[in-house]
């Protein structure tokens, strides 16, 4: 599954990680970029309900997964967009005890 620059536009994004570890249970990948948070500078976007800085992405999906890796963004040619990095993850092996 990947999920390029919208995470941060989800309402209720742990929700949605809920249905993607029911889809990769059989196998499989998750991968999402984001804009990486700046907290001294406030939201890059209005449109965004959420920015994650690295730790806070990873916290959030380790809740999930139990292998998650984050990414140089450099290595894959992701330019940063305003000064920003972004955050490129990648997450394996869904966690079997959060389905219900």
């Amino acid at each position: 599954v990947t999920m390029i620059e919208s995470i941060e536009h989800l309402t209720n994004p742990e929700n949605v990680l809920k249905k993607i570890v029911k889809i990769l249970l059989s196998g499989g990948k998750l991968f999402i970029t984001t804009p990486e948070a700046n907290k001294k500078d406030g939201l890059i976007h209005s449109e965004h309900l959420h920015e994650f800085s690295r730790r806070e992405l990873q916290d959030l999906l380790d809740k999930y997964f139990s292998k998650t890796i984050i990414h140089e963004t450099e290595l894959f040619g992701i330019q940063s967009f305003k000064g920003r990095n972004f955050i490129l993850i990648e997450s394996r092996y869904p966690r079997k005890d959060i389905i219900r």
